[in-house]
C-alpha cells in the first residue's frame, strides 16, 4: 500500500482516548506508531488480507484515467511479510511478482512466476540486503502532539469504525496547496485531502484515501482480512528457482 509518511491514527482505549490539552489549539494523544506498509516487522498478530488500489487522474482537458492493481499481503508471528502483485503482461496472462521480507535477518527476496505455459528464462531468486534495521515487536504507540500542521492544513480524528469487518481507527488531513501563479503573478490553489483508517490490532493500514491536485485521487483499501499464522512455506523461496544473493561484504561475495 503506498502509504504516505504523514498518515498518523487515535488510539481508542474502551472510547476515545483522553487527550491532554497544551493551548487551544494543540493537544496531546495518544497514536499507534507509523509502520512500513504491510506491517513489516510487527510480530504476535499475523494475518493475510487482499489489497485494491485504484487511483484516478485527470487530464487538463478534463479526461480522466483510471488505473487498478490487486496485492495479496501475508505477514507471520514474526513479522515477516509476503506481497503477491497481480500483473498482466500485454496479451492478458496474467503473472504475479513476488516480494518476501524478512525483517530479523534484514534480507528481501523477489520473484516472479511466469504464466502458464510461458517459459522466461531462467526462474530465479533475488537477495537483497535491507540496509535500514527495521523496528521488531508488537504494535506500540506514542504520544503526539495534534493540531501542529502548518498554515492551511488542518486535522480531524474520525470516530472508530470497521473497515471491511476489522475495527479501525482514523484521521483526515486536509489542506490547501499552491500550485503555481498564472498569467497574472496570482497564486493557484488546490485542495488536498488524506484520510486513514489503521487497525490498532494487527498495526496495518485498511483504508487511505489520497486526493489532490497533483497527483489526482487514490483509494488502496484492504479485505478478505484473516488472521492467524500463513504457511511457513510462502517465505522461502519455491522450489526449483535459481537463488542470486545480492548481498556483499566488503566486496568479497554473499553474507
Amino acid at each position: 500500500m503506498r502509504t504516505l509518511a504523514c498518515a498518523v491514527l487515535l488510539a481508542f482505549g474502551g472510547g476515545v482516548a483522553a487527550a491532554q490539552a497544551k493551548s487551544p489549539a494543540h493537544t496531546q494523544t495518544l497514536f499507534p506508531e507509523y509502520y512500513p506498509i504491510g506491517g513489516l516487522g510487527i510480530t504476535e498478530a499475523p494475518y493475510s488480507a487482499r489489497q485494491t488500489t485504484v487511483r484516478i487522474q485527470t487530464a487538463e482537458n478534463g479526461q480522466k484515467f483510471s488505473t487498478s492493481e490487486v496485492s495479496l499481503w501475508w505477514r507471520d508471528a514474526e513479522g515477516r511479510t509476503r506481497q503477491e502483485r497481480l500483473m498482466k503482461m500485454p496479451s492478458g496472462q496474467e503473472y504475479r511478482s513476488i516480494d518476501v521480507t524478512d525483517p530479523n535477518t534484514r534480507i528481501r527476496m523477489t520473484w516472479s512466476t511466469p504464466p502458464a505455459g510461458v517459459a522466461i528464462g531462467t526462474r530465479s531468486v533475488t537477495i537483497w540486503p535491507l540496509l535500514a534495521k527495521p523496528k521488531i515487536g508488537p504494535p506500540r504507540w506514542r504520544a503526539r502532539t495534534t493540531g501542529s500542521w502548518p498554515n492551511g492544513y488542518s486535522e480531524v480524528i474520525l470516530e472508530q469504525q470497521q473497515v471491511n469487518g476489522i475495527d479501525a481507527l482514523g484521521l483526515r488531513i486536509t489542506g490547501v496547496m499552491t500550485l503555481g501563479t498564472d498569467q497574472n503573478g496570482h497564486d493557484l490553489k488546490g485542495s488536498s485531502l488524506l484520510e486513514v483508517w489503521v487497525s490498532p490490532a494487527l498495526g496495518i493500514v485498511m483504508r487511505e484515501i489520497s486526493d489532490n491536485p497533483r497527483f489526482g485521487r487514490s483509494l488502496s483499501e484492504l479485505s478478505d482480512v484473516v488472521g492467524g499464522d500463513p504457511d511457513p512455506a510462502l517465505f522461502s523461496p519455491p522450489a526449483g528457482y535459481q537463488v542470486r544473493d545480492m548481498r556483499q561484504n566488503d566486496g568479497a561475495g554473499p553474507n
